[in-house]
């Protein structure tokens, strides 16, 4: 549990800090609105370290392989609501969202005689709380164009194993346990805006696996994660960011005729 509460404590003076530097702002705010992000979720770390000697069962029997030196992607998917409040001076802005994302990494391991293969997958289905600050020099409100930087908490909800090896007709499915996963994880991040476009990328200060986990078997405690590198933190996501405001109207004059289709001048 302490080592549980130690880095919530450090994301949330984090955002306060973040909070606080933005007071100005939120004091002396001109535009106030909310917008929907949906977007794709990658794990963009290539060739990772996996377990030199992780057992996999074949129809000959236990075989040992090693992971191959491939770009392993995992995709995942985002969709989350935030709320902006922008600066009189139309540069600067604070936001804050809750997010609903399910997203991972993988490993692809190959028998030593390079009969069988197998791809070893992690997905964990969670909600973040993002808060962050966006900047322009010029304008960040007419063009939504700014660039983002900020911090997340995460609250990992479930973790999944799934395992797919060449000789499975059917993907093995292991639900990881409390004690397997960390429940609680933060991540920093920068991105940038432009019109309903957006791309983040982030820095995860911990994984969602706890490879410190212990368990006993027949030939005593093990660590069935220690041997493998699940230190991979760092995802680029991609995706559009649509504000739900009169800016869609201000920008396209189609949809200001169908806007005023619904709400005519009177």
């Amino acid at each position: 549990m302490k080592n549980i509460k130690i880095p919530i404590l450090i994301i949330l003076l984090q955002l306060l800090a973040l909070t606080l530097s933005a007071q100005d702002a939120v004091d002396n705010s001109e535009y106030r609105y909310f917008s929907v992000k949906f977007g794709i979720v990658n794990n963009v770390v290539p060739f990772p370290q996996g377990d030199e000697n992780l057992l996999m069962r074949t129809p000959l029997g236990d075989m040992v392989t090693v992971p191959t030196h491939t770009i392993n992607y995992a995709p995942g998917a985002s969709f989350s609501l935030h709320y902006h409040i922008d600066a009189k001076t139309n540069t600067f802005g604070l936001v804050l969202g809750v997010q609903v994302l399910n997203y991972g990494y993988s490993v692809q391991y190959m028998s030593r005689d390079s009969n069988f293969s197998a791809i070893d997958m992690f997905r964990s289905t969670s909600v973040a709380i993002p808060l962050y600050i966006k900047y322009n020099p010029v304008d960040i409100f007419y063009n939504q164009a700014y660039l983002t930087i900020g911090l997340k908490q995460y609250i990992n909800l479930k973790v999944e194993e799934y395992q797919l090896g060449s000789w499975m007709e059917e993907v093995k499915v292991n639900s990881l346990s409390q004690a397997q996963i960390h429940r609680f994880t933060s991540a920093f991040f920068v991105g940038v805006n432009y019109n309903v476009f957006y791309l983040n990328l982030e820095y995860n200060f911990k994984s969602f696996v706890n490879k410190d986990f212990k368990t006993a078997t027949g030939e005593g405690v093990v660590r069935p994660f220690s041997n493998v590198d699940y230190r991979m933190k760092i995802y680029l996501t991609f995706g559009m960011n649509i504000p739900l405001n009169r800016w869609i109207t201000m920008r396209s004059w189609t949809a200001e005729r169908i806007r005023r289709i619904f709400s005519p001048v009177r």
